[in-house]
């Protein structure tokens, strides 16, 4: 799976609460936040879902076929209410509500059938196996309770079920470790829709959605220049966005583990204080992240199509364009 969002069917909802500490000039009733409270103007939001075309054998233990699905293409819409002001900390606080809406996408509906990693479940034994290894099977023995499906390590449905629709969670056993497991799920999961009777909804951006821009993935980062570039005959500088950590910058290894020793790879950023949940995220296509992960799956990434770019004014550094992906 990778996303991207670049400077209308069915919009999907999503809110969020943040607090915002920049040095940004936004008087009330300014021209700057009216925009900033209420984007005038859609970004485009583009997903790619890689579909697992050979899950039994993935399941035996062979490595994953990919066919990748997309793009979904969808115009994001921003919108900041319940504002909350403190002039002491010179700060913003604020919910965000994100608006989707499909358009055209080369034929594809969101109809179609994928089979992806079953993220709950996937972080869920993962994490147990990790902290709590002699747990395991009466956690595997509650999964299957609630799942119901020999399968249950991947999750197949359609892609806007997927994305945004969410797949329903039963937490109606009365079975002792399926219970246990639904209470933490409810307390500690992100990203789950609540429905009533013991019954959740997930989905990826439920999960995902404060990882797919790049200033909302609990990490500042900052670009680094590349070259002179033009968009629209405007002349600008090129700037890219790494994942890398720098350890000789005190201020990084707060993103480590148990820094020096423990700290991500290369490309890759761990975003389980975000999300809680042990998923590392990369560029598209591992791009950046150490050789072994792409060549293991057959993959190309290509910095042309793969890289986070943002196009800057030379002389004010106003954003002129940008393609954030991860």
């Amino acid at each position: 799976m990778h996303f991207g969002s670049k400077q209308n069917n069915n919009p999907s909802y999503y809110a969020k609460t943040i607090t915002m500490l920049e040095k940004v000039w936004l008087k009330k009733g300014s021209f700057m936040r009216r925009i900033y409270d209420d984007m005038p103007f859609p970004i485009d939001f583009n997903v790619y879902l890689f579909n697992i075309t050979n899950p039994d054998e993935v399941a035996s233990g062979e490595l994953p076929k990919l066919q990748e699905v997309g793009p979904y293409r969808f115009r994001e819409w921003k919108k900041r209410i319940d504002q909350s002001e403190d002039n002491a900390e010179d700060s913003l606080t604020y919910t965000l509500i994100d608006r989707f809406e499909l358009i055209d996408s080369n034929g594809l509906t969101g109809q179609e059938t994928i089979v992806m990693p079953h993220m709950i479940i996937m972080s869920t034994l993962v994490l147990i196996k990790k902290d709590r290894e002699p747990m395991l099977p009466l956690v595997s023995k509650a999964l299957e309770t609630i799942f119901k499906d020999p399968n249950m390590i991947f999750m197949t449905a359609t892609a806007m079920d997927i994305m945004f629709n969410g797949l329903l969670i039963k937490c109606d056993s009365e079975d002792f470790g399926a219970k246990a497991f639904c209470v933490a799920l409810e307390t500690e999961a992100k990203g789950l829709e609540m429905l009533g009777d013991r019954k959740f909804a997930f989905s990826l951006f439920g999960l995902m959605l404060t990882t797919c821009m790049v200033i909302d993935i609990c990490r500042s980062l900052g670009p680094h220049y590349l070259r002179k570039s033009k968009v629209t005959g405007i002349p600008t500088g090129l700037y890219s966005v790494d994942f890398t950590i720098d350890k000789n910058n005190s201020e990084e290894l707060c993103y480590c583990s148990d820094p020096p020793d423990e700290c991500p790879e290369d490309g890759t950023m761990d975003l389980q204080p975000c999300l809680n949940a042990p998923i590392v995220a990369t560029k598209p296509y591992f791009l950046g992240a150490p050789e072994s992960y792409s060549s293991k799956m057959n993959l190309n990434p290509l910095p042309h199509k793969h890289d986070i770019i943002v196009h800057l004014d030379p002389v004010c550094f106003f954003t002129i364009n940008f393609k954030q992906k991860i």
